[in-house]
């Protein structure tokens, strides 16, 4: 008996040590880009953010290691010791009590405990008086999505320049955004966003043009006519070789509350880009298999290599 419960206890061991799936991933050298798993292990501390009410700053605090947990970097605004990030906040208000808008700016801070590397960014602030004395959840987190991107894409920019140091460049998986069709409000902006930073964290090489070796990826977005409420939305994201011709697609189905997408897409934007990069890297794979079969061909007749058929994966999100 106490053999079965040893081995039990080492699977279990085993299963909870395995990494979580990384489609793009480069396969020879190993290095891991994904925002989850930053370089030293360490965790982003938000500092009390400075220059209004506790409480005030206590939510906006909370609000951005959420929107940054969303984009898969690990934060908090508790404290804790040595950490290796640290995010400064200073929030400097125009005193006008007659206007009905609270004005000012955000001046954030960045530093990396390490090299003593900074980064220095300010987000100007124009929101509803009302709704920002009384901490409105919603308004905050709108506020502090600006400040995660910003972060997020900064870090993941120092790993993909690691990452290609590191890599034999004709493996890499690099692919070019292109168009982004019918999505309301800031959709296809902040699809693209999130869409580079989710294929970085995925192993892949994200570029502002096409490259003769990369990938070309679109979107296609649909919106339904509400009824009762709620919205459907549909969104193919369509995976295209360096030719142009279309490998296959993704496609994501949901169901939203009426004029959600009129609104800022925010973390929406980055909860479809997850659901969709796994179908996108068994693209890429399958692809690459072929054309890896294709070239070891030595006589005409050879069988097509498997998964030829099936050219489009389906996954909800």
């Amino acid at each position: 008996m106490f053999h079965r419960l040893f081995a039990l206890s080492l699977v279990l061991i085993l299963v909870a040590c395995t990494q979580a799936p990384q489609p793009l991933r480069h396969s020879r050298t190993g290095f891991d880009p994904s925002g989850l798993r930053l370089r030293d292990g360490g965790t982003i501390f938000i500092q009390p953010i400075e220059g209004i009410a506790k409480p005030l700053a206590q939510i906006m605090g909370n609000s951005l290691a959420e929107s940054l947990g969303a984009r898969g970097i690990p934060s908090t605004s508790n404290l804790i010791t040595n950490p290796s990030y640290k995010v400064r906040g200073q929030v400097v208000i125009k005193r006008n009590r007659r206007n009905p808008h609270i004005t000012g700016a955000i001046y954030w801070t960045f530093a990396k405990r390490e090299s003593g590397e900074k980064l220095e960014y300010s987000q100007p602030i124009n929101v509803d008086r009302h709704r920002w004395e009384y901490g409105d959840q919603a308004l905050i987190d709108n506020l502090v999505e600006a400040a995660a991107d910003e972060f997020a894409s900064y870090l993941q920019d120092n790993r993909e320049r690691e990452a290609v140091e590191l890599a034999v460049r004709d493996q890499d998986v690099v692919f070019f955004i292109d168009k982004i069709d019918g999505a309301p409000g800031d959709g296809a902006n902040a699809l693209k966003k999130a869409m580079t930073l989710t294929l970085r964290q995925a192993g892949a090489l994200v570029r502002n043009k096409p490259s003769k070796n990369g990938y070309i990826l679109d979107a296609e977005v649909r919106a339904l006519d509400p009824f009762e409420g709620k919205q459907r939305i549909k969104i193919a994201w369509i995976v295209k070789d360096p030719t142009g011709h279309e490998l296959g697609r993704a496609q994501l189905n949901n169901q939203l509350d009426e004029d959600r997408l009129n609104k800022p897409w925010g973390r929406l934007a980055y909860e479809i880009s997850r659901a969709a990069v796994q179908s996108i890297g068994l693209m890429i794979e399958r692809h690459r298999s072929e054309a890896q079969f294709d070239r070891s061909r030595t006589s005409i007749g050879t069988t097509a290599a498997p998964g030829r058929r099936n050219r489009r994966f389906i996954a909800p999100y």
